[in-house]
């Protein structure tokens, strides 16, 4: 086994570009503030420097175990590094997440918008890790 670290890093660089566009104004940010009960004065006041930090090291950390993944399977196109990423996205973050939100009472909506970006993000990082073998 032979893990191309630069193809992980842009697959984590390429999973936070997804995290922005997905909950910027063009997309779903004012839906996701709502839904979760946030003005912009409060997204300006919460939100810290570590915080972008912390999303890029787990996005790192994801973007590795994703990798592995796609060795592991053999993957070695885009279209196959595409099916482990949905695999991953839908499989994992996306059906672990659903029953999270249905205990918690929380929006189905934001359910989608939340898990969207995961599968979006697992999608593009799969299709670029099956690419860049």
């Amino acid at each position: 086994m032979e893990l191309n670290l630069w193809a992980v890093l842009v697959a984590a660089i390429a999973y936070v570009a997804v995290g922005v566009f997905w909950y910027s104004r063009a997309l779903f940010a004012e839906s996701w503030m709502k839904l979760v009960g946030f003005t912009e004065e409060d997204t300006q006041r919460e939100y810290t420097p570590w915080m972008m930090v912390a999303n890029t090291v787990v996005a790192l950390v994801g973007a590795f175990v994703l990798a592995l993944i796609v060795d592991w399977m053999n993957a070695t196109n885009i279209l196959q590094g595409l099916f482990v990423g949905a695999l991953v996205g839908v499989g994992v973050s996306a059906a672990t997440r659903l029953p999270e939100y249905m205990y918690e009472g929380r929006p189905f909506r934001l359910f989608l918008i939340n898990s969207g970006h995961d599968i979006v993000g697992f999608l593009l990082m799969g299709a670029i890790l099956g690419l860049w073998q």
